[in-house]
């Protein structure tokens, strides 16, 4: 019952959000475009170049939040279909290394490989991979290492890890990753809704997320999806 609870207020925040969201994405957009237009006529000015970027940054993560918290309505098996993962990795990548923190970790993505076929919602899934690289590397150093894998499972699920060599969680947080907006970033560095919004979208095409370790050496977040089918 608290489960149902949870889910029906999370949506009805949600769906609040889609509201503020389409408000807040014409502002975003404009403010986006003139912050580049004064950094391409004031290049020259390394002081007015680097306070725009840290104002476009800014932006970034109000656009990203946003997103997250319309993801909350997001209703259960919508969108649904057979589709190749391994493009599906590449394009989160390229999405996510736009974010500052993220091109300066290395990050180690699968090769050459024949089409794993699974059956979920691709932009869904995309924005789950992209959350997770996007908590790796708040949680490893610049040159940090991030590795993402792919295989075939048990229980006809395809494995998807993103692993990095950070200092991993602390125990006392684990229990409540998944828990919306909680943080265990600095203040100010994260709404604690990307791993939320990832778990939910997972279960809502029947995977999972879930946290496989998180230790000293690195942590290990383990994302499973349906074969092709199943």
């Amino acid at each position: 019952r608290m489960q149902l609870l949870l889910r029906e207020n999370l949506a009805s925040l949600g769906r609040m959000a889609a509201g503020i969201a389409h408000e807040l994405g014409n502002p975003l957009t404009g403010i986006s475009s003139l912050v580049q237009l004064v950094k391409r006529r004031r290049r020259d000015d390394s002081f007015i170049v680097e306070q725009l970027n840290l104002v476009h940054d800014e932006i970034n993560r109000l656009t990203r939040l946003t997103h997250q918290m319309v993801d909350l309505a997001r209703p259960e098996d919508t969108g649904k279909k057979n589709f190749d993962i391994m493009p599906s990795l590449n394009k989160a990548f390229q999405i996510a290394r736009l974010d500052p923190k993220l091109r300066k970790r290395i990050v180690k993505m699968p090769g050459d490989a024949p089409p794993v076929l699974v059956e979920a919602n691709e932009d869904a899934v995309v924005q789950i991979v992209m959350n997770l690289l996007f908590n790796a590397a708040d949680f490893t150093d610049e040159n940090g290492l991030i590795t993402v894998e792919v295989k075939h499972g048990a229980d006809a699920m395809v494995e998807i890890r993103v692993t990095d060599n950070g200092s991993g969680i602390p125990e006392a947080d684990q229990p409540h990753i998944f828990d919306p907006f909680f943080s265990g970033k600095k203040s100010g560095e994260g709404a604690g809704l990307g791993l939320s919004v990832s778990h939910s979208l997972a279960r809502s095409f029947h995977g999972s997320l879930e946290l496989e370790k998180s230790d000293p050496g690195g942590t290990t977040f383990l994302l499973k999806l349906p074969c092709k089918g199943t």
